[in-house]
């Protein structure tokens, strides 16, 4: 079933849907199992059948709670029944193993045993009655917790409870139990076979649990608080409750989970030892069981007498394996410096076989151990003994063990080493006590006990003690005053005695020239240090020792210096009477020998010049030697004088460097030309002097810089050289060098030399300025140099202050860049000609333009009496736009990038007629740069509107005649002729009629009716309206008589193409006199009766009416775009 998610107060959580349960269902296999399998050899091994399985299906969801039941078990040992049960996917849980004490027995007739890990307590001792039991795997017989199965089985999980191994597990498959027999001698069986009950819940969450101490190890006695946290994917669970165990011993009733997802348990009743803390959830609905573990170690308080320490707890031995507490601790604390003794006590010693004791003591530093008592004290049982170790004890533990005092004693007969479970650390085979002295005394030492033999244990039931000796570690330094001495003279050794950074302030130091003692012991000062001083010391190298002999609480400690005793110094000072010298010059070297400032007159002086050793030469009486040395060659020349020393007084030596010169040059250096040109030789002229004499002898080598241009000898004091090869443009340091002789010194002379490049001429030309935008632009540079072009070097263009890279000058002395697409506008171009070693730099510069890009949009199209729109945005941004319409050159007839032009306004300009096409531009300026753009604009033709105007009141028989028009928006349409279709409805022929003014059209209807009479309007240029259609109503023709008369009033009506007119009211009277009747607006007339005029007067009023509305139409033309 999926789970629902929800967001909550900011966090993603998992709402459980209610979750629904398998189970408990149980799943049995009732063949029965023997133990071991019947035939087994030395009757132990695996069971058969191994294993026994069981096969688990149609069970949905994940587990969330087995148990196992074996049925009608029978066994005289059970203690030698291991089983393990093996989930389908593998996990497994040992459910019992070495059940009870390892020391009494346990066996069970025919019971049920189920194991429930929320059963009250573990599988008992003694005879097991039927009932339900937590998981037992207890501590193997060797001391160990790992049991082995025989394959199939897989290797044991470290798991403890069955909730924590099977928990959120898949169920259904095949569950294996595999059960061994691991001692020799009985047998048992399960004869009802075995069972699992199996609870499973679909939706249910895993969850973890962790566990927490308040703090450890902690203190017999003292409450330690322990809280498990409950989480399902990192949310708090807060449902449910936490059983805590130590062990197999329950610390109390289960916890509920608070609203954090934590439960908590005190407790003081942790006996000492180390306690594995267990705490199991017990699953809630939606949520899986788990649990967790924590080590809690307890310590007893140690009891501290003076210098001895005790741990009073009692000390359990069992049968075999490690003893509890392990290991029993005493924390020892407040001892100043390292150990110098211990002493250990084990009290109310008891064992059947004390044989069977291992005890090993380790310090602070658990390197450090040793055996106490190991395969010793015999086989007898003794009882509450006070057994004390110390290496100065008379003897080893006596076999049968008393009490008493001893040696640490291990007496493995068979050579082999003895082993302590873990934690216990390896042994350091050491075998005294001795082994701890030196180290630090404060800190935790720790007592593991084992028992390595089955069928026997014991106690220490008053626990052990310590007694620790130590002292305070000094540290003795020496020195010496003076050292190194010479014979004869006082030296001063000076012991500095200290413990840590205080002095030591008694005692006494025994000072020694190597194995002989110098004097008699010397106390130590208030300051901490003792001297001692002689004079009696020999020539050489002594080695002094300071020996503290400790005091009290201060440990002994020595200190050496090595005294270095010389013979008396002398000083040799080596002088020359002239240095430096010349060649030929004698030179006389003086050694002057001292001792302590006085002159020394014994012994000789051996001299050596260059290496070669004189004769010595005796001191004379003022303490001086010489030597005389005639001549020299030139150069430096060392020399030493060697003071050869005696049997009091020592060697020294003095040495100098003995310059002999050549004789000094001078050398000068002219040019000429100078300055010169590129190309241009030059003369190098040097003038040679010695003493202002000239040289005669040796070369002059020239030079350009570092550079060797040629060598000349002298001359008469003086060499010339001229130059073959030109000279590159610039400044030029010249040097003449002169070689020097046997006899002469090296000298040198130097000059500026400048030479002159040529001049040169950039000229900057464009392929087209200004150009168009878009266009790409060639900028040419020109190079000349005396108007020849220059052909080396480089032209750097910069285009608007940025570089471009240089480009090499061709054979034709140019060099070309291009832009490539410039942006419209003004651009600055720089060439800066870059020289050569001959040729000299120049630049030239021009202002490129760049016409800005012109576009006029379009093609453009209007309706006469139409709005035109017009669209430069394509231009150039940023640029004015100016507008010719007409195509005469004028730029004012619209202004900017989308303006609006109105019929009105193109009529103005003589745009007032289609169909036409015109051409229009758009004249595109940015600051001084104008582009001109082309479009065209066509202008389409509107048809007219037809208009009639008149009575559309006609009399049948009778002529009627109404006049039509039109509108048009064209003043030159306006200004023609137009042609109109007349159909006036009643089937007779259309009528077409021409004219400029709007003509009166006249037609008889010879019936009375209502006739739809249509008119259409066409212009000169073809263009027809839609036809205008109205309304005429034709009069049934009416008779006059003396008697009566009938008058019509009428309304005039004028009609366009929309096709409705509008009439007047008509009233009729009865006959009377003959009578006229006009309207003032239609100007129709109506007769009655017989009376003749009528016909001749109702066309006298028509010719009116016609006159009067051709006046009126004139005058509307030119304002209202009619043509009547």
């Amino acid at each position: 079933m999926p789970a629902v998610i929800a967001l909550v107060v900011g966090w993603l959580v998992a709402v459980t849907p209610a979750a629904s349960a398998d189970g408990p269902t149980t799943f049995s296999n009732s063949t029965s199992i023997a133990i071991p399998a019947t035939g087994s050899t030395d009757q132990m091994g695996p069971a058969s059948p191994y294993p026994s399985t069981i096969a688990v299906s149609g069970l949905s969801g994940s587990v969330t709670k087995v148990t196992v039941t074996f049925g009608g078990l029978t066994h005289s040992t059970v203690n030698d029944i291991d089983a393990m049960v093996v989930a389908p996917s593998g996990e497994n849980l040992i459910v019992m193993s070495d059940v009870g004490d390892p020391s009494t027995l346990a066996f069970a007739n025919d019971v049920n045993l189920t194991f429930d890990d929320a059963a009250a307590g573990p599988v008992p001792t003694g005879n097991i009655p039927s009932g339900s039991y937590r998981p037992t795997n207890n501590v193997n017989a060797d001391g160990t917790s790992t049991d082995t199965f025989p394959t199939p089985a897989p290797t044991p999980s470290n798991e403890t409870t069955l909730a924590g191994a099977f928990t959120g597990i898949d169920p259904n498959g095949t569950w294996r139990l595999y059960v061994v027999d691991d001692g020799s001698g009985d047998t048992g069986t399960m004869t009802d076979g075995w069972s699992l009950t199996v609870t499973t819940e679909t939706a249910a969450v895993a969850t973890t649990t962790t566990v927490a101490t308040s703090h450890t190890p902690s203190t017999t006695g003292d409450p330690v608080t322990f809280t498990a946290t409950v989480r399902a994917g990192g949310t708090p669970v807060t449902s449910g409750s936490v059983r805590f165990v130590d062990g197999t011993t329950s610390l109390g009733a289960p916890v509920d989970l608070g609203g954090s997802g934590t439960a908590s348990i005190t407790t003081s009743d942790l006996t000492e030892g180390t306690h594995e803390i267990r705490a199991t959830y017990s699953g809630a609905t939606g949520f899986l069981t788990s649990n967790g573990t924590v080590s809690q170690r307890v310590d007893n308080a140690t009891v501290a007498d003076g210098d001895t320490f005790c741990n009073t707890g009692p000390i359990t031995v069992p049968s075999v394996g490690a003893a509890q507490p392990y290991p029993s601790h005493i924390t020892v604390s407040g001892q100043a410096g390292t150990v110098t003794k211990v002493t250990a006590t084990l009290k109310g010693l008891s064992h059947q076989a004390p044989i069977d004791l291992d005890v090993m003591l380790s310090g602070p530093d658990p390197s450090r151990n040793l055996l106490l008592l190991s395969d010793t004290g015999g086989q007898n049982p003794v009882s509450d003994l006070t057994v004390g170790f110390d290496d100065d004890a008379a003897g080893a533990v006596p076999v049968p063990l008393t009490s008493g005092t001893f040696r640490p004693t291990d007496d493995d007969e068979d050579g082999g080493s003895d082993t302590f479970p873990a934690p216990a650390p390896a042994s350091s085979g050491a075998t005294t006590l001795s082994t701890f002295d030196g180290s630090s005394a404060d800190g935790q030492w720790s007592l593991w006990v084992n028992d390595d033999a089955t069928g026997d244990s014991g106690s220490i039931a008053d626990g052990w003690c310590l007694t620790v000796t130590s002292q305070v570690a000094t540290q003795t330094t020496v020195t010496a005053d003076p050292n190194p001495s010479t014979s004869g003279s006082s030296v001063t050794f000076t012991a500095t005695v200290n413990a840590g950074s205080d002095p030591v302030t008694s005692g006494t130091v025994q000072f020694r020239d190597g194995a002989a003692d110098l004097g008699t012991p010397v106390a130590v000062g208030a300051d901490g240090t003792a001297t001692f001083t002689t004079s009696d010391l020999t020539v050489g190298s002594h080695a002094i020792t300071a020996a503290y002999g400790g005091f009290g609480t201060f440990a002994a400690s020595s200190g050496s210096v090595t005294q270095v005793v010389e013979k008396t110094a002398t000083t040799t000072t080596l002088t020359s009477t002239l240095n430096p010298s010349t060649v030929g010059q004698p030179v006389t070297f003086t050694a002057d020998v001292t001792a302590g400032g006085d002159p020394v007159t014994t012994g000789t002086v051996t001299f050596s010049v260059d290496g070669v050793d004189g004769a010595p030469t005796a001191l004379g009486g003022d303490g001086t030697a010489t030597l005389l040395v005639p001549t020299f060659d030139a150069g430096t020349h060392t020399a030493v004088a060697h003071y050869d020393g005696s049997a009091t007084l020592a060697t020294s030596d003095d040495s100098l460097d003995q310059v002999v010169d050549l004789v000094d040059t001078a050398t000068t250096l002219t040019t000429d030309p100078n300055p010169s040109t590129v190309g241009q030789s030059v003369t190098l002229t040097a003038t040679v002097t010695a003493g202002g004499d000239p040289v005669t002898s040796g070369t002059v080598e020239f030079f350009d810089g570092a550079t060797s241009l040629g060598s000349a000898p002298v001359v008469s004091g003086s060499a010339s050289f001229t130059t073959t090869s030109p000279l590159a443009v610039g400044s030029h340091t010249l040097t003449a060098r002169y070689s020097g002789t046997s006899t002469y010194a090296e000298s040198s002379g130097g000059a500026e030399q400048v030479v002159e490049g040529l001049a040169t001429v950039t000229t900057l030309t464009s392929s087209d300025n200004p150009s168009a935008a878009g266009d790409p632009v060639d900028i040419t540079a020109t190079v000349t140099a005396g108007g020849s072009p220059v052909d080396a070097g480089t032209v750097v263009f910069t285009v608007d202050g940025v570089d471009r890279p240089p480009v090499t000058v061709a054979s034709d002395g140019t060099a070309t860049t291009t832009l490539a697409a410039p942006t419209p506008g003004m651009h600055s171009v720089l060439a800066a000609y870059s020289g050569t070693d001959i040729y000299l730099s120049s630049e030239d510069s021009l202002d490129q333009g760049v016409a800005p890009e012109a576009n006029a949009g379009g093609a453009y199209a209007v309706a006469e009496g139409g709005t035109l729109s017009l669209d430069a945005s394509g231009s150039t941004t940023g640029a004015t736009v100016a507008w010719d319409l007409n195509d005469d050159g004028d730029f004012t007839d619209a202004t900017g990038v989308s303006p609006t032009v109105t019929w009105d306004q193109l009529e103005a300009l003589g745009i007032d007629d289609g169909p036409s096409t015109r051409t229009v531009r758009a004249r595109i300026t940015l600051g001084s740069l104008t582009s001109t753009a082309t479009t065209s604009l066509t202008v389409t033709n509107t048809p007219p509107t037809a208009t009639v105007t008149g009575d559309l009141m006609a009399t049948a028989g009778q002529p009627f005649t109404v006049k039509v028009g039109a509108e048009d928006p064209s003043s030159a349409d306006l200004a023609a002729s137009f042609t109109y279709t007349v159909d006036w409805g009643d089937g007779s022929p259309v009528e077409t009629v021409t004219g400029p003014a709007d003509p009166p059209v006249t037609h008889t209807y010879a019936t009375a009716g209502d006739y739809s009479a249509s008119f259409v309007a066409q212009d000169k240029d073809g263009g027809t309206g839609e036809p205008t259609s109205v309304t005429v109503t034709a009069a049934a023709a009416t008779t006059t008589s003396t008697s009566s008369t009938t008058s019509t009033s009428t309304s005039s009506s004028t009609t366009s193409s929309t096709g409705t007119s509008s009439t007047g009211p008509t009233s009729t009277t009865e006959p009377s006199l003959p009578s006229s009747t006009s309207s003032g607006s239609g100007g129709s007339l109506a007769f009655t009766g017989t009376d003749t005029l009528g016909p001749l007067l109702v066309a006298a009023v028509f010719v009116l009416a016609g006159a009067l509305a051709l006046g009126l139409a004139r005058r509307r033309r030119g304002s209202t775009g009619r043509h009547d």
